[in-house]
């Protein structure tokens, strides 16, 4: 049995049947030879947690334990997570799919809607995927700055960014219908869309929203 054969058991083992920390199950996937939604998605939690200018820099507890909890803010399992939703309707058929060469069918515009990164998945294309969360989070960071550094305040955390995860499907589909999916991409794009969608979104929340509840968090406050 290959070390990428033994890190699938290992990682199949204890996530089904014990409380194995998930962080750790995903990064064994750095050990895998072939090519799986956890592994592309585990991949790119790295690289958000490793590369200078990311916003996610340093803010991911890789192994689901903080090193420093001045700067760290979510686990790996969280985004791995949240990742593959958008990839993957069974990440582990597909994995053994892929291990045994089989091929994928790409998808028809109507369910990219909500699996809208799973092409470039198929197409090999993870840098796309990876260029897209990067921007769409570096777009929140220039939006919120202070709140986005601030590792007491809940955006940077697991529940901010799960909240704006979920917003991302509107953002990026909105994208590829008025302009194109290779478009999500870019910068600029990606920013220019999240504040439309926002300023959209903001107005029709506060629209129906009778009064405010000086206890709960209004839209209005970001």
């Amino acid at each position: 049995m290959d070390i990428d054969e033994q890190a699938l058991v290992f990682s199949t083992i204890n996530k089904a049947h014990t409380k194995v920390n998930k962080s750790l199950v995903y990064d064994l996937y750095d050990l895998a030879k072939t090519r799986s939604p956890q592994r592309t998605s585990h991949n790119i939690v790295r690289l958000l947690n490793e590369k200078d200018g990311s916003p996610f820099k340093d803010k991911v507890k890789m192994l689901g334990v903080a090193d420093d909890t001045r700067k760290e803010t979510i686990t790996q399992a969280t985004l791995v997570e949240l990742l593959l939703k958008y990839i993957s309707k069974n990440p582990m058929k597909d994995r053994d799919s892929l291990k045994r060469g089989l091929n994928l069918d790409l998808l028809g515009e109507k369910e990219l809607e909500n699996l809208f990164y799973r092409n470039w998945f198929l197409q090999k294309k993870d840098e796309y995927i990876a260029k897209n969360v990067w921007n769409y989070f570096n777009a929140i960071k220039n939006k919120w700055p202070i709140a986005w550094k601030d590792n007491t305040k809940i955006l940077s955390k697991s529940t901010g960014i799960i909240a704006l995860m979920r917003f991302l499907k509107d953002v990026t589909n909105n994208i590829s219908i008025k302009i194109s999916k290779a478009a999500a991409r870019d910068l600029k794009i990606v920013e220019d869309r999240f504040l439309a969608e926002w300023t959209w979104y903001k107005k029709e929340a506060n629209a129906a929203t009778p009064k405010k509840n000086k206890n709960k968090i209004e839209i209005s406050d970001f």
